[in-house]
């Protein structure tokens, strides 16, 4: 939640501005899954990657709160115990 509140208000003081680098995904999805572990040790995921290594423009902190916010949405609204698939 402190997290959610410093990305807020790191968006809100730079205007909406985004700020795209060069990213790996597989270390952006590995990292927002890591977290949503800690929270949730329960949680099972199934992950489709692609097997070629993939590097794209984007705001690694913004796309990785996002992702968070997905698996955690699916795990808490679901009201089951079946695994998440993120593809």
């Amino acid at each position: 939640m402190v997290e959610n509140l410093l990305t807020v208000t790191r968006i809100q003081n730079d205007a909406g501005t985004v700020h795209k680098s060069p990213e790996v995904v597989e270390e952006v999805v590995g990292e927002a899954i890591a977290r949503v572990r800690k929270r949730f040790p329960g949680l099972t995921l199934h992950v489709n990657m692609p097997n070629e290594f993939l590097m794209i423009p984007m705001d690694a902190t913004l796309i990785e709160q996002v992702l968070i916010n997905l698996m955690e949405n699916a795990y808490i609204h679901s009201h089951s115990n079946q695994s998440i698939d993120m593809m």
